[in-house]
């Protein structure tokens, strides 16, 4: 591969276009954090423009799309290819059968253009505290693979956020795959929710996921996560864990939505306050928790 040198209006830098994963791994291996991968382009091409960044080299990686853009369920797990797009997770019947809650959340992330284009794998190493992608793959206990030219390395969903922006990955590294185990919809329902600052094309100004199982009116499992309410995704563990053996009704539900109101441990910006966030994590909470039971057909 011999590259080429992109000018104005961006600032100067090599580009190349991998054929093969193993080509990718080599450049990433020789440019390590001088080089910056793109995909769907719809966060890095803003960071060039406004000169947040400056790389050396730039990796396009959409030639790889047979290699890293599948859906596909392989036992025990549902494996999804880090170059598949928001559209392609929002419109396969797998997701919307076993994960729903991730189906949901790529489904009114942004606009059509930003869901076609726009990857998974960039939404999760973008690292933003308000990725959609984030909070339905911490309940469904999702893991990632990280791959390098000398090393694979495989990390929980929850391990790979440091901060914001922050991530495990290595410079030398790019996220191959993720994978979770599926849901039985016979006994599971999941929901995502979010509110952001107008209907569509914002970043969500609070997100809330959960997976919730019921067993003779009692919550047999529950798991809650809560988006960009602080510096990373996180899950709301005394939350979940209060709704676990309960019955199921409408004070206890309210009971578990304060508690992760409590959890979250949001800021005040230009988009919300710290007050609202946390009423929002509240409301949020108790209405996705009401539509998981919907979908299992359980009446409250």
């Amino acid at each position: 591969m011999k590259p080429f040198v992109y000018l104005a209006p961006l600032p100067e830098f090599e580009y190349f276009a991998p054929g093969t994963l193993q080509e990718l791994l080599e450049l990433l291996d020789k440019y390590c954090e001088r080089a910056k991968i793109i995909a769907g382009g719809t966060d890095l091409t803003i960071l060039l423009k406004d000169r947040v960044v400056r790389p050396e080299a730039i990796i396009d990686i959409s030639h790889l799309k047979k290699e890293l853009g599948y859906i596909r369920e392989i036992s025990p797990n549902i494996e999804i290819g880090s170059l598949t797009t928001h559209s392609e997770i929002s419109s396969s019947e797998l997701l919307q059968r076993k994960a729903e809650c991730l189906a949901e959340a790529c489904s009114i992330l942004g606009t059509l253009q930003v869901r076609n284009l726009g990857t998974i794998g960039g939404n999760l190493v973008n690292a933003s505290p308000a990725a959609d992608t984030a909070p339905p793959l911490l309940v469904l206990d999702g893991a990632i693979v990280l791959k390098s030219l000398k090393n694979e390395r495989i990390l929980k969903i929850e391990e790979f956020f440091k901060g914001v922006k922050q991530t495990a990955i290595k410079p030398d590294e790019v996220l191959e795959k993720i994978f979770f185990k599926p849901l039985n919809r016979d006994e599971y329902a999941s929901t995502y929710m979010r509110i952001g600052r107008r209907n569509a094309n914002s970043i969500s100004v609070v997100s809330v996921a959960n997976v919730v199982k019921v067993e003779d009116g009692v919550f047999e499992d529950v798991r809650i996560s809560l988006g960009a309410v602080a510096p990373t995704p996180i899950m709301a563990r005394e939350a979940s864990n209060f709704l676990k053996g309960r019955r199921v009704n409408i004070d206890n539900i309210e009971k578990a939505a304060e508690i992760a109101a409590r959890e979250a441990k949001p800021i005040s910006d230009i988009r919300a306050s710290e007050w609202y966030r946390r009423e929002m994590v509240r409301i949020l909470t108790k209405r996705s928790i009401i539509k998981s039971l919907e979908k299992l057909g359980v009446t409250i």
